[in-house]
């Protein structure tokens, strides 16, 4: 997830505006799922910490590449939906905040 945090700086380093970041990344379970859903929300977290920007994460985890699918297909159970969505808000709410403090 090193990866996550320096491409979200070096894009804001090309004086590109982020408003924020949705990820979404499925694993079938099994204890390497659980550790890579972990890694994930570390890196994540210190993408965001390290950049400003608000990222939002959905991680699939699921018994078969089937419930993936459904979890991925168009409709309210979409997974990266909700993220994206999720990360619209964060983004919204970041920039009422710092219209508050102008």
């Amino acid at each position: 997830m090193a990866t996550l945090r320096w491409s979200a700086l070096g894009i804001r380093g090309q004086g590109a505006t982020l408003a924020a970041l949705a990820l979404v990344h499925a694993v079938l379970v099994g204890w390497v799922a659980w550790y890579i859903a972990e890694a994930a929300c570390d890196g994540i977290t210190r993408a965001a910490a390290a950049t400003g920007v608000p990222m939002t994460l959905g991680v699939l985890t699921t018994l078969t590449e089937e419930q993936a699918r459904e979890r991925a297909a168009d409709g309210p159970g979409n997974k990266g939906r909700e993220a994206a969505l999720a990360a619209v808000e964060m983004a919204t709410l970041f920039r009422q905040l710092q219209a508050r403090r102008e």
